[in-house]
């Protein structure tokens, strides 16, 4: 009778487990959120990250889930954007193959040194006078990282805007004009 007893135990803890497991497995975020995980972040303090910001009831299905998938010290850092359709499985996923959210820089055509001063200020990146004097800028919309460091976006631009500029080197205007006067012109 004690065996029946034990059994029963272990069946409805077992139970338990899955329906706990299914709920926060399937738990999902009433609005978008944008988490940040410090770089050399432990799976741990990942976990406690995700239950702070009420992505998980328990810090051991972070854990747990991470480990059964192997991703347990493959994890990255950065900023994540965490939307309503996301649910634990595919939070740790994003972790695991850093799918870091990437923020906007967007360059008009015309802009005036204090309006691109102004546009930087409003990001994240931090601003450095002589910057823009050893960088060609084209005006488009680019993508960066929060954390990142402004010189690495410029040198992306420039080499967008050398590598546009070589394309098109057979053009009339670039016959006529130099590369300073046409993005001037525009």
């Amino acid at each position: 009778m004690n065996k029946i007893k034990f059994l029963y135990i272990i069946f409805f803890l077992f139970l338990f487990l899955i329906i706990n497991f299914n709920y926060n497995y399937f738990k999902k975020v009433n609005q978008d959120i944008l988490i940040e995980l410090p770089q050399n972040s432990s799976l741990v303090s990942i976990s406690r990250i995700l239950k702070n910001n009420n992505l998980t009831n328990n810090i051991l299905y972070p854990i747990s889930l991470s480990m059964i998938l192997n991703y347990d010290r493959k994890l990255s850092y950065g900023e994540f954007k965490i939307s309503n359709n996301d649910n634990l499985y595919s939070i740790i996923k994003k972790i695991r193959f850093s799918k870091v959210h990437l923020r906007k820089l967007k360059i008009i055509e015309g802009f005036q040194k204090y309006q691109l001063k102004k546009t930087i200020d409003e990001s994240y990146l931090d601003y450095d006078e002589n910057l823009l004097k050893n960088y060609l800028i084209v005006a488009d919309t680019y993508y960066y990282y929060k954390g990142q460091n402004i010189n690495s976006l410029f040198k992306k631009i420039d080499f967008i805007s050398l590598e546009l500029f070589n394309k098109n080197k057979d053009n009339e205007l670039l016959k006529k004009y130099s590369i300073n006067e046409i993005l001037i012109i525009s």
